[in-house]
Parts: C-alpha cells; sequence; structure tokens
C-alpha cells in the first residue's frame, strides 16, 4: 500500500485562509491571479497589487483582520491591503515569489499544485463539465487503423484505446453519481417552476446533451463494442501481433525486456476487453437512474399542480361548514382526518338568564336546514383527492392529437394553466426509456400572452422526427 503523504506534495498551511473570516477575498484574488497568467508569461508583485485593487476593490475595503493578523489592516489605505493579501498568499503558499532582472523585482509564480486546485474549484463554481469527445469511435478508429497498418504504431493505438477506456468508465461513474444528484435535488423543491427549470434547463444542458445524447447516438457501445472486442480478441490470439506490439513497446522504453513487454501487451488487451464486458452492465445502470429522475420529476410536478387554490378554497370552505357539526360523514374520512375544535372565552363560562313570559305554542316538527354549501365543498374536494393529472391521462391526450400525424406545441392548446402542465409532462414522457411517442426540442420559441415555451415536435413512434 502506498504510504504517500499529501502534504509531501503540498504544503500543510495551504488550506488555512480558507478557514479565516476572509476567506471569500482570498479565493477572488487567487482567480485574479490565475487569469491574469492567461494573458501574461511574468507578472510583478506591483502589477498583482493594482490587478487586485482594479478587480477586487469593494471586497479589499471590508478586509479585517483576525486574531493573528495585524491590526494596522483594518485601517491601511487600498494599496497596504492588497499588499497584505498578496503577503498571505505567499505565507501560505498559493503563490511563490521571485526576484529577477537588474531590479531585482519580485515576479509572482503561481504553483502546479495551486493551478490544479483553483481549476478544481472553478469548474465547481461555474459548474463547468467536459465534453463528452467520443471515447468509443476514438477507439474504434484507433483500433481499426492499428489493425491494417500495424508496423508503426500499433503499441500507440493500444495504449490510447486503453486511457481513452478508463477515461469511459470514470465519465459514465460520473454521469451516475450526476444524474442522482439532480434526482436529489427534484425531491427537495418545493416550486414548480424550479424543477422545469431544473429538467429543462440544467440537467439537459449537463447532462443530456453533453453525455446522454451522444452517448446514445453516435457513440453507442453496442454500436462499436463488437468490432473492438475483434479486433482484440484477433491480436490476443496472433503471436505475430503480440511479438509486433512488444517490440514497439520495447521501442518506447516502457520495459526493459522482451518478456516483461509481451507480458504488459497481454495485459494492456485483458483489460481493454475487460472494460468493454462490463460496460452494458454500466449502461444500464445509468437508464435506470434516468429513469428513476425523470419519473421523480413528473410525481413531485403532479403532486405540486393538484396542490392549488382550488383545492384550499374547498378546504375551507368545507371546514367552515363543518365547524358546528360532528364530523362523522364517511365520505370526508376517506378523504383527510379532520375533527371539530373547541375553545374557551370569558363568555362561554356564563350567559345571564333572561326572565320572558311563558307562552303556550302549538308544537311543530322540526326543520333542518340543508347546509347545500357544505355539500358542494364535500363533493368538490373529494373529486379533487380522487381527480390527478396522471401519465396515463396526459398519454391518451398525446396520442389523440398524434392520430392525424406529427403536431407541435404552437398546434396545441396554450390558455390555462392545465394546458401549460400537459405540455411540460408530456415532454417529459417523451424523454423517458421506450416512450409511447417521441419528441425533438427546436430554437425556437412558442409564445401567447401568459406563456413562453420551446418549439416541441411531437410525432409517433416510428416517424422520422
Amino acid at each position: 500500500m502506498n504510504n504517500m503523504n499529501l502534504f509531501d506534495k503540498i504544503p500543510e498551511n495551504l488550506f488555512s485562509i480558507l478557514a479565516s473570516k476572509n476567506k471569500g477575498i482570498y479565493i477572488d484574488a487567487l482567480f485574479v491571479v490565475k487569469e491574469s497568467f492567461k494573458y501574461e508569461l511574468n507578472v510583478t508583485r506591483s502589477d498583482l497589487n493594482a490587478l487586485l485593487i482594479s478587480k477586487l476593490e469593494d471586497e479589499i475595503y471590508e478586509i479585517e483582520p483576525t486574531e493573528d493578523e495585524d491590526a494596522f489592516v483594518k485601517n491601511s489605505d487600498l494599496s497596504a491591503k492588497a499588499n497584505y493579501i498578496i503577503r498571505k498568499l505567499l505565507e501560505t503558499k498559493w503563490l511563490r515569489a521571485e526576484f529577477r532582472g537588474a531590479d531585482f523585482e519580485n515576479i509572482i509564480e503561481l504553483p502546479d499544485y495551486s493551478k490544479q486546485i483553483l481549476d478544481t474549484l472553478e469548474a465547481i463554481l461555474t459548474e463547468k463539465t467536459t465534453e463528452y469527445n467520443g471515447l468509443v469511435v476514438s477507439t474504434y478508429n484507433n483500433l481499426t487503423a492499428a489493425d491494417r497498418s500495424p508496423e508503426e504504431y500499433a503499441f500507440q493505438a493500444l495504449g490510447r484505446a486503453l486511457s481513452d477506456t478508463k477515461m469511459l468508465i470514470e465519465l459514465l461513474k460520473s454521469l451516475y453519481q450526476n444524474i442522482g444528484r439532480y434526482h436529489q435535488l427534484a425531491i427537495e423543491m418545493t416550486d414548480v417552476n424550479e424543477i422545469l427549470k431544473s429538467h429543462f434547463d440544467d440537467f439537459q444542458e449537463t447532462v443530456v446533451s453533453k453525455f446522454l445524447h451522444p452517448f446514445k447516438t453516435f457513440d453507442s457501445v453496442p454500436r462499436f463494442k463488437g468490432p473492438i472486442l475483434n479486433i482484440l480478441n484477433k491480436w490476443y490470439s496472433d503471436e505475430t501481433m503480440l511479438d509486433v506490439l512488444s517490440k514497439q513497446a520495447l521501442a518506447y522504453k516502457t520495459v526493459k525486456t522482451a518478456e516483461e513487454a509481451h507480458e504488459m501487451v497481454v495485459s494492456m488487451i485483458s483489460e481493454i476487453m475487460s472494460c468493454f464486458d462490463s460496460l452494458p452492465e454500466i449502461v444500464h445502470e445509468i437508464d435506470m437512474r434516468h429513469n428513476a429522475y425523470t419519473g421523480a420529476s413528473i410525481e413531485k410536478i403532479q403532486y405540486l399542480l393538484n396542490r392549488d387554490q382550488s383545492v384550499k378554497g374547498n378546504l375551507v370552505t368545507l371546514i367552515k361548514g363543518l365547524k358546528a357539526e360532528n364530523i362523522e360523514n364517511e365520505t370526508v374520512h376517506t378523504g383527510i382526518n379532520a375533527y371539530r375544535q373547541s375553545y374557551i372565552t370569558q363568555d362561554s363560562l356564563y350567559a345571564r338568564s333572561k326572565i320572558v313570559k311563558s307562552k303556550v305554542m302549538h308544537s311543530k316538527p322540526v326543520r333542518r336546514v340543508e347546509v347545500t354549501s357544505i355539500e358542494k365543498a364535500t363533493d368538490g374536494f373529494m373529486t379533487k383527492l380522487k381527480e390527478t393529472y396522471s401519465k396515463e391521462a396526459v398519454v391518451k391526450e398525446i396520442l389523440a392529437f398524434l392520430e392525424e400525424g406529427k403536431t407541435t406545441s404552437e398546434d396545441l392548446p396554450l390558455e390555462t394553466d392545465r394546458d401549460f402542465s400537459r405540455l411540460m409532462l408530456a415532454s417529459i414522457i417523451g424523454m423517458q426509456s421506450k416512450p409511447p411517442y417521441l419528441v425533438k426540442f427546436y430554437e425556437r420559441r412558442v409564445s401567447t400572452k401568459q406563456y413562453d415555451v420551446p418549439m416541441i415536435q411531437f410525432s409517433k413512434k416510428g416517424d422520422v422526427l
């Protein structure tokens, strides 16, 4: 087991500034330094001081000393405060200074470990994702070319295929975890617009467009897995090819003996084949998680849409109407748990008696007044409880529109909240695995007085979008 210590590679106090009350300004200052090296080969300390002031003037004004920092900082001018920030970054080894030139000017350097950490933090901050670059088809092309002309670059092609395959596995695992993050967000969100934005903007841009779509189309594993394994199996059983690969490995001085070279080549081929054998199971798990996330989003939207003002209105009317009665209606109990509550005031304990002259009156049957508002509220409330905007209902409506062929969001009614909800749910359902119909999004927008939605085309399965 490797006993390497992280702090053998980086300074021990490197992360101390991230626990300081001024951590925000320190990180922003580091990003300014990182940005400056995109345009300059050398950055002097005086130049960095001026750059910090120009970029972070307001933040520098607010910097405060901590218990172990110099008290003069709070009342210093901007230049002194900017120099103080530079000094702290130098002390914690985020930056390095070197004297160069005849005037012994301080030249600021950004160590490689600082740049790597800042690259990661910037990626997290901007939610930047790696573009999927066709790793499967790249592996296929490299191996195919090497199989046709193995004389010079076959070992290089094999090495590139192995690195691309390992990267593919890592990206797929990251994709699986990322879908889980969006699934959790859908569960936690309490606003329909937030869920729709997360799904159609963030998820579509970050996951579908950059990973799922290419991985399911031009870079499909089922499409290229067979030809890749055929080439590798042929190489594995061909001693002449193994000798060619071994000699090229020796020429690149990656190993010292022919036996080591042969063993390494066989190991590389076996590892690639093993990875491609495991890919279908990983892809299946990703599909399962994607479907679970989509289903959770639909269910959450349905729940939030059903919890609307009409339900609240019926519930309020129902409770007001039943406040003076015992709630024993079996119909009500099937929908909600409701109980009559009473309270005591100073007028509840005592009522002054009034003496009135007794009159003889003919008795009549007591007529009970029908409280129609209660019945209406009960009926309306129970109807709303039983009424759900289900997936089946949406599919049925869309398929009815598709009886005469393709249709778009421009052709569908878009006048009420129900129309808008149906369109959004229908588009989500169409992106699921094995959808009942096909959907395609366009850049053009469809706008009405109250709504603005993408141009979405719906078509029957089997039709060309």
